[in-house]
């Protein structure tokens, strides 16, 4: 008995018998959905360099002052400005940690790590800028 159910899960279907449309339409689209992703992802890749490229030349290029900001609000270009820093309305913004027990208590998931928290909050000072209305 045993020996027979052995024999009944390997046995292999005979060769002429082949998948049927519904298996080939399934196993057909896994193929190209796997490929499509595949393409995707290298056209991504490409795009992201030249993302890449075209922030690292912004950064590379000289400071200009704020009131040039232009319309181009995604370049990372340095700009200049002057004012005075308002301390009256700073805003301390943090922890900026995940809600407590959202992380493992030990382990490589705990956050007990050197560098992977932030070690207090961070100030958001606020700024009046000469010659601007912000």
């Amino acid at each position: 008995k045993k020996r027979a159910l052995i024999d009944a899960l390997t046995m292999t279907a005979p060769a002429a018998a082949g998948l049927s449309p519904m298996g080939k339409a399934f196993f057909g689209s896994l193929c190209a959905g796997t490929f499509g992703l595949g393409c995707w992802q290298t056209q991504r890749f490409f795009e992201k360099k030249e993302l890449v490229k075209k922030k690292e030349h912004d950064l590379s290029l000289p400071p200009i002052p704020l009131s040039e900001i232009g319309n181009d609000l995604t370049s990372l270009r340095r700009r200049v400005v002057n004012g005075t820093f308002q301390h009256n309305r700073e805003i301390l913004v943090g922890p900026r940690g995940p809600p407590p027990g959202a992380m493992a208590s030990t382990g490589p998931s705990s956050g007990r790590s050197e560098g992977g928290m932030s070690s207090g909050p961070q100030v958001d000072k606020n700024m009046r800028v000469r010659g601007a209305h912000i």
